[in-house]
């Protein structure tokens, strides 16, 4: 039915509205709550295929999400849940936030007693910091994974050439991959992600050209840049403003989509950095499945370790609030 995937967990997903502009993608991210991927299907429902091959799914995210899957019902431990494809506007600022930045103001035991607990995610290649749950420690980690588990490109820091076919979808084993002398004998060589990386750089956020003093003001009373931090230090020592501490938090049931990641839980999520977001012209999302279309309704939906500050936001006179919500509004 509408809104579900049959005999999948019985669990509702928000309506989203239609938009009249342009809106980022969406892809359905499947897991258990321990991060384990769908035994048939992985870690995403594929909507399209090479020729030759059926899609696994066909999926409408607009005006209700609904799910139509090709092979049999999602495993009973896995659950869906929408990921919005996160801007590359200021994304090279992120990489060069030091280690130590990060470490400083996480307080995983809520030694201040503020109720917050952002905690550093370490990964394999270092600091997590890319991707809505901080799984990538690098900008070509996260290039690397985003071929491979969107489009099925293997490279060497992803050398999977079927991409996010499982050994049960059969037919996708036995095609064709595209490894090659030429590409580190993968699909696409280091050279190519660190162009891409290169490319990236240069998508510049853009600051609006006053901030105002007063809104700064609401956006600390009313604890907001206790995650959102304004400015971190990059490994050069300089001020880099990125409205974010990079930590994971825990957000609470209303944004707990049932899907984990190793060693991350299903509530937890990095703190979104408030940049620019999308194109001119695009539409204007937030949160990590873009269910919210305006800065208010995101923080309404804040709960886990933002409750207090959805509570004070929640008690301010109509004109501070409508203030933070501008001033948030043109972060993005």
């Amino acid at each position: 039915p509408s809104g579900r995937i049959a005999q999948a967990p019985a669990r509702s997903f928000d309506v989203i509205r239609i938009e009249e502009t342009p809106s980022p993608a969406r892809a359905g991210r499947l897991g258990s709550a321990a991060g384990a991927p769908d035994p048939y299907y992985g870690l995403q429902l594929q909507t399209d295929a090479v020729p030759g091959l059926k899609p696994e799914a066909s999926v409408v995210f607009l005006p209700k999400l609904s799910v139509r899957l090709v092979g049999p019902p999602l495993d009973p431990r896995i659950s869906m849940g929408v990921r919005v494809a996160p801007s590359l506007y200021g994304s090279a600022d992120l990489a060069r936030v030091a280690d130590s930045e990060i470490l400083s103001h996480a307080d995983p035991d809520d030694n201040n007693h503020d109720g917050i607990r952002g905690r550093a995610r370490q990964t394999p290649g270092g600091m997590g910091r890319f991707g809505w749950k901080a799984a990538h420690a690098t900008l070509q980690r996260q290039i690397a994974h985003a071929f491979a588990l969107d489009i099925g490109l293997s490279s060497s820091l992803e050398p999977f050439p079927f991409g996010d076919c499982t050994d049960a979808e059969t037919d996708c084993r036995k095609a064709a991959t595209g490894e090659s002398l030429l590409t580190d004998q993968r699909e696409i060589s280091l050279v190519m992600i660190i162009l891409v990386a290169r490319y990236l750089a240069t998508l510049k956020t853009e600051r609006p050209r006053e901030i105002d003093s007063v809104a700064v003001a609401i956006f600390t009373k009313t604890g907001c840049a206790a995650c959102h931090v304004q400015v971190l230090k990059g490994n050069d020592g300089k001020d880099i403003e990125v409205f974010t501490d990079l930590l994971l938090h825990d957000m609470g049931p209303q944004l707990d989509d049932g899907v984990g990641e190793p060693g991350v839980a299903s509530s937890e999520w990095r703190t979104a950095p408030l940049k620019k977001n999308y194109p001119r012209g695009a539409a204007r999302r937030y949160l990590h499945d873009g269910s919210a279309v305006s800065a208010g309704e995101a923080v309404e939906k804040h709960g886990g370790e933002a409750a207090a500050s959805r509570s004070a936001f929640r008690q301010l006179n109509g004109e501070d609030k409508a203030r933070l919500i501008s001033f948030v509004s043109g972060l993005e």
